[in-house]
């Protein structure tokens, strides 16, 4: 019953690998794997894709960014223009065409309604129609980079050169420390430029022949410009005469703080008054002075000044110390020296001591005012100036008197001068002599109105201190004798000058 024969068994094996092969031939086969979509990535000069198949290209410029449209990729690369590269599916990556713009920089392309546009880097966009490529459908390449750019925005224009101005204007008048001229913006003048200031004058050559020369008067700068006028700023003693002209210039100003021109032509009226406070009694006084000059057009000058004009009231006594004298100076720009005539008060006598009377003794004593004890003497002034007159200066003023049949040192009065601003001045002042009288003293002076010349005020204020001294005669008993007084305290300065 269990014996089974070999050639069943067989049998049975066959039938069984037969129905094994037969399942596997009924198998369908598997689907194909997809590729991963092919993408491009930019890294300086070396263009690569995702596959592995692709070869990265190298580029002949430094690309900035990268456009990818159709088959095609766009590389920017500035200044070196633009690369076209074709990336044909299943190809390897070749470059089509490199592209230089002359108008300025590729730092980008887009795409807009269908058509590829290039960014320049002078804030234009234009199309890239004809220049390589202008693609209105995917596959449509027009290559040609000679074929002229179609300009979407129009290139900014570069702001005009300003142009020098050729006109000549003609001064219409002056104000205070500016000139009008009846030129402005239309012929071309503009705000801060330097304006020349002249005049022309017709110069005999002889033989009847004539010629035109011109002198230059100044240079100042536009303050303010209209359309049809312009005022142009002016230096301290800058004067410009009626039917002066003007034009451009690129010449320095002529306005100096150091050293102006010299004033000239007109008068000068001036005063300072110093009141001070008699310290150590109980009185007051002041020493001040009055000056008039006129400055001639040519180099010379005739003042008249009372220096010192000082008055004193204390217990002490009472003091009055007067000087006048008339000075005629050859005056320039930069020197002035001269010789003066006149008189001066003496209160403080050389070498007297006291005298004695007759009188009898017992009778009271009695002191004088002061006044009956001045006295006069003839004075002689040198007025020395080195510098000009409203820059950087040393003034000096030396008396000398000629008192009881002998020359004497009268005093000095000096001042030194330093500009601090176009228009204002620091003042060192100080002075004294036998007419009674001392002074010293920091001043600020100030241009308060017009620019030197004529019709011009200045303000002078200072601080500082004074005082006076002299004699008085005092009786007492037999005896009559002259002592000697004196009284200062702080002054505190106020003076104004005029020009006419």
């Amino acid at each position: 019953m269990r014996t089974f024969s070999f050639p069943l068994l067989v049998a049975v094996i066959l039938a069984m690998s037969s129905q094994l092969v037969a399942q596997e031939t009924q198998t369908p086969p598997a689907e194909p794997v997809p590729l991963p979509a092919r993408e491009w990535t930019l890294d300086g000069s070396i263009l690569a894709s995702n596959l592995d198949s692709d070869t990265p290209l190298m580029l002949p410029c430094i690309g900035e960014s990268l456009l990818v449209y159709g088959d095609k990729l766009y590389v920017a690369c500035g200044r070196e223009g633009l690369v076209i590269v074709n990336a044909q599916p299943g190809a390897r990556a070749t470059i089509d065409a490199h592209v230089q713009h002359s108008d300025g920089a590729v730092t980008g392309v887009f795409e807009l309604d269908g058509q590829l546009w290039l960014k320049l880097q002078r804030t234009e966009a234009r199309p890239l129609a004809g220049s390589e490529p202008m693609l209105l459908g995917a596959d449509t390449v027009v290559k040609n980079p000679q074929l002229p750019v179609k300009k979407v925005a129009e290139q900014a224009e570069k702001p005009a050169e300003p142009k020098t101005p050729t006109a000549v204007a003609n001064v219409l008048e002056t104000v205070e420390d500016t000139v009008i001229i009846d030129k402005g913006t239309e012929a071309g003048f503009a705000k801060g430029q330097h304006i020349e200031l002249f005049v022309e004058r017709s110069r005999s050559l002889g033989g009847n022949e004539t010629a035109n020369e011109e002198d230059r008067v100044a240079v100042g700068k536009i303050l303010a410009i209209s359309e049809g006028r312009a005022s142009v700023e002016l230096g301290i003693n800058e004067e410009v005469p009626a039917g002066a002209q003007a034009r451009y210039t690129e010449l320095a100003l002529t306005s100096s703080s150091m050293s102006p021109p010299r004033a000239e032509g007109l008068w000068e009226v001036s005063f300072m008054f110093r009141p001070f406070l008699a310290l150590g009694t109980l009185g007051f006084g002041s020493v001040s002075e009055v000056e008039a000059a006129y400055r001639f057009d040519g180099p010379l000058v005739i003042r008249a000044l009372f220096q010192p004009a000082a008055l004193g009231i204390a217990d002490d006594g009472d003091v009055l110390a007067l000087a006048a004298n008339v000075v005629a100076a050859y005056d320039t720009r930069l020197f002035e020296v001269g010789l003066g005539l006149g008189w001066s008060a003496v209160n403080d006598t050389p070498g007297v001591g006291f005298s004695s009377s007759d009188s009898t003794g017992g009778a009271p004593k009695t002191e004088g005012s002061g006044f009956e004890s001045v006295e006069n003497a003839l004075s002689i002034m040198q007025a020395v100036r080195l510098g000009a007159r409203d820059g950087l200066t040393l003034l000096a003023n030396n008396n000398f008197v000629l008192f009881k049949d002998k020359f004497l040192y009268g005093g000095t009065n000096a001042t030194i001068q330093i500009p601090t601003t176009a228009a204002s001045w620091m003042l060192l002042r100080g002075g004294g002599g036998l007419a009674g009288y001392w002074y010293g003293e920091v001043a600020l002076r100030v241009l308060f109105s017009g620019n030197g010349e004529r019709d011009s005020l200045f303000m002078t204020v200072s601080l500082g201190a004074a005082g006076l001294f002299g004699e008085k005669e005092v009786v007492d008993g037999d005896y009559t004798y002259q002592e000697s007084i004196g009284y200062g305290g702080p002054a505190a300065g106020f003076g104004l000058e005029w020009r006419l």
